[in-house]
């Protein structure tokens, strides 16, 4: 099934977006009787990991510098902070980035020139500098389709891509995206509860519908180095289960597509190598991840980065529910919501009642969903409920709407 799109092309030097945090894999040697245990400091292991991005669109410059993490941590970041950056062209412009919090770097009004060649230059609060290679911006074609069905186990939404580059410069290609999606409490609170006293809910009020984006963690990379012609063919971008709540409603992926040099798709080839693969002594362990950048001076010093640039092509598309296969028009699972009432507030609390929780007993955290109302229009009963089930912001979302929405 074809998706529905928007799309617009961007151009901009690229360095993925997302923070990279590195736990470092030291190799220890097992056998059946005595454990080894390597001599490697874990504690003080560090390498500096640079992380950028330059939009030309929008005239916008973000670098991130921070420092991996050892596997005695618990997944502390720690960002570089204080330092100097830098991005000089071929042309001779230089731009200066300012520093913004957790170890990132930005400047606006930068514009790019695709003929032209950019360097990234950092100085760290210590005095090392460290210079990466000089980049060329790299053309992207667009995306020609996104598509979507059941997967291949049938358990889930797969949505795929499909582009190519009839000059046949392209051959290595990554992508990023990010997931919208609108979805539903289980129950629609009706009421707000106060110093327990239910009170109507105005439309402004409401809590029962969810806007929640999701950015991809994935490293996601293809090529058509195979290929006699550069064509890549239903790339599978993501999988999402048959019950999940992404799909319930409406849901959108923002996927962005770029070029990468061969050098540059190695580098992250081996990224995600280390990122997705330990685990067990069964896996293959990671040589040596390097990028374009290096510390200055003839440092051996091992960096953890990459600088590049390339046009971005960007693409959003929407699905809603009803347009999904049959078999994927499920409702999320919930667990655990269901119903409880108040005892009728119209009798003594000393009256034996049926099963109920007297008003002033509930908590304010619940959720009051409905009311009973006597002949007279008067609320003598509530049904409420936990506010996990009556509230749909206790999942992460937000109740304003996306301007794209």
């Amino acid at each position: 099934m074809k998706a529905k799109k928007t799309y617009k092309l961007t151009f901009g030097i690229v360095l993925r977006k997302s923070i990279i945090s590195i736990s470092i894999l030291f190799p220890v040697i097992v056998s059946c009787t005595d454990p080894f245990n390597p001599s490697v400091d874990a504690e003080t292991a560090d390498l500096f990991v640079v992380d950028g991005f330059v939009n030309a669109t929008d005239s916008t410059a973000i670098v991130t510098l921070s420092h991996s993490r050892p596997l005695t941590s618990r997944g502390v970041f720690s960002p570089e902070k204080n330092a100097r950056v830098m991005i000089e062209s071929s042309e001779g412009e230089s731009f200066s980035l300012q520093e913004l919090d957790s170890g990132k770097y930005a400047l606006q009004n930068i514009p790019v020139n695709k003929t032209a060649s950019y360097t990234l230059r950092v100085q760290t609060a210590s005095g090392a500098t460290y210079t990466s290679e000089p980049v060329t911006v790299r053309s992207t074609p667009p995306i020609d389709s996104l598509t979507y069905g059941l997967s291949n186990d049938n358990l889930g939404l797969s949505i795929r891509l499909n582009t190519h580059d009839d000059t046949g410069n392209s051959r290595y290609y990554s992508w990023e995206y990010s997931e919208t999606y609108e979805y539903r409490s289980y129950f629609n609170s009706g009421f707000t509860f106060e110093n327990n006293q239910p009170v109507q809910r105005t439309a402004e009020e409401a809590v029962n519908i969810c806007y929640l984006t999701v950015p991809s963690t994935r490293i996601l990379l293809g090529t058509s180095t195979a290929l006699a012609e550069d064509v890549i063919q239903g790339e599978e971008l993501t999988i999402i289960p048959k019950y999940s709540p992404k799909i319930s409603v409406r849901y959108s992926i923002l996927i962005r597509q770029r070029v990468l040099s061969a050098k540059e798709y190695d580098y992250l080839y081996q990224l995600r190598q280390v990122t997705e693969r330990l685990g067990t002594f069964f896996d293959p362990l990671p040589g040596e991840v390097i990028g374009n950048i290096s510390r200055d001076g003839g440092s051996s010093e091992m960096i953890l980065g990459n600088f590049s640039a390339a046009e971005v092509y960007e693409e959003r598309f929407f699905i809603n529910k009803g347009e999904l296969p049959l078999d994927l028009q499920a409702s999320p699972i919930t667990k655990g919501c269901q119903l409880e009432f108040t005892c009728d507030i119209r009798i003594p609390r000393t009256t034996l009642q049926p099963p109920c929780v007297f008003l002033e007993d509930i908590s304010d955290n619940a959720m009051i969903i409905e009311a009973a109302y006597d002949l007279m229009g008067k609320p003598y009963a509530y049904s409420f409920a936990r506010d996990y089930c009556g509230d749909c912001r206790t999942q992460g979302g937000i109740t304003t709407k996306p301007d794209f929405w």
